[in-house]
């Protein structure tokens, strides 16, 4: 996701100010590492009457973007958020998409350990540690 315009807020499992995306945004406001037991709940508003300040942050490679924002909370696990809008959609990660009508409900709902992760950055130390990308040189 790379345009931030149509959008009114971020619920964030981690927010890292070294990513890229919407987890930068979150980052850029209150850190939350992937193994904390909350996330971070954004208002995201470009209303100046609403709109408490503006985050340069770097939702796509070599693309920085001015992201409005209205406010920020921790989300604790098993606290239910109520998103507030009549109709629209929850983007997830990996590009799924759930559209909601005029009249429906939608809560989201942080659940620690709900499935299972790899730590990408721990593997690819231990595999650059173990030597697993080394291959014989083909000159023999």
């Amino acid at each position: 996701m790379w345009k931030t315009d149509p959008l009114s807020a971020a619920y964030l499992t981690f927010a890292d100010p070294l990513a890229i995306g919407l987890s930068a945004i979150g980052g850029l406001l209150h850190p939350v590492d992937r193994r904390d037991p909350f996330g971070l709940a954004i208002g995201l508003c470009e209303d100046p009457e609403r709109r408490r300040l503006h985050v340069r942050a770097p939702i796509a490679p070599g693309l920085l973007a001015e992201v409005g924002i209205a406010g920020w909370e921790p989300m604790p696990a098993g606290r239910p958020f109520d998103v507030a809008l009549d109709a629209g959609i929850v983007a997830l990660d990996g590009e799924r998409e759930l559209p909601f009508e005029p009249g429906e409900r939608v809560q989201l709902t942080l659940r620690p350990d709900a499935f299972p992760t790899v730590d990408v950055a721990r593997c690819m130390h231990i595999a650059a540690r173990e030597g697993l990308f080394h291959r014989p040189s083909r000159d023999d």
